[in-house]
């Protein structure tokens, strides 16, 4: 069962304050987007890339960063005005995917991903349907409404920080999308899981990584800076 991944990574980094975008920022010499790219197809567990990127960035991606005599086949696609419209763009993209074949949704700016976390995820796609990765969240978390005041605290052992990569069956990813896109919410998913749930489908919580985080913001970098100088630096168990 074929595997095919989707790589959202159009976004123009405006909570980096200007300058180069996130995604090609380096980092110890090299692109994020390309480290990203080089520790996902490291499993040996994808068939197919499709890197969505900004629609002026294409030829650069396509040039420098796509992969090069690998038995993978890839693409670069533009992206959206969100990271929900650039998934979708990525799927349509695709072309003719059979309904049980698997897509990985993985965020462009996550390079610290490993080789077991991908597998994890697919494997358990392929079990339930869908499902995600992610790490028992260390603290605690309270709803706060409008107001400003604290409405509720939830039961922490059952919390989760949700992460990527993600993995769906064609057939449900597709739908999630589309049913979303019809319907009167004007709100925009931060993932595709959550699209999934609304279907009222089962998602699968697999193991991830407190390093696996997603470089946002400066500190981020920072902070990346640190897994470098301490060489965690993705492809590893």
């Amino acid at each position: 069962m074929a595997v095919h991944a989707i790589v959202p990574a159009a976004g123009s980094g405006t909570r980096m304050g200007g300058g180069v975008p996130k995604q090609f920022r380096e980092l110890a010499g090299e692109p994020v987007l390309a480290r990203t790219v080089r520790v996902l197809l490291s499993c040996g567990k994808v068939d197919t890339l499709t890197l969505v990127v900004p629609p002026a960035d294409l030829e650069a991606v396509r040039s420098e960063i796509l992969p090069q005599g690998q038995d993978v086949s890839a693409q670069a696609a533009a992206g959206g005005a969100d990271r929900q419209e650039s998934v979708w763009k990525g799927i349509l993209a695709l072309g003719n995917v059979a309904p049980d074949e698997i897509i990985l949704v993985h965020d462009g700016v996550r390079p610290f991903l490993t080789p077991p976390v991908i597998e994890h995820v697919i494997q358990a796609a392929r079990k339930t349907g869908a499902a995600t990765c992610g790490v028992p969240s260390k603290d605690t978390i309270k709803l706060v409404g409008k107001s400003g005041l604290v409405e509720s605290t939830l039961d922490r052992s059952r919390c989760y920080l949700v992460q990527t990569p993600q993995a769906f069956r064609y057939e449900i990813l597709r739908r999630a999308h589309e049913e979303w896109m019809k319907s009167a919410t004007e709100a925009r998913a931060t993932d595709d899981a959550m699209m999934v749930e609304r279907l009222g489908l089962p998602v699968a919580m697999t193991e991830g990584l407190y390093e696996n985080i997603k470089l946002t913001t400066p500190e981020d970098f920072l902070l990346a800076d640190a897994f470098v100088r301490g060489g965690r630096l993705g492809g590893t168990a």
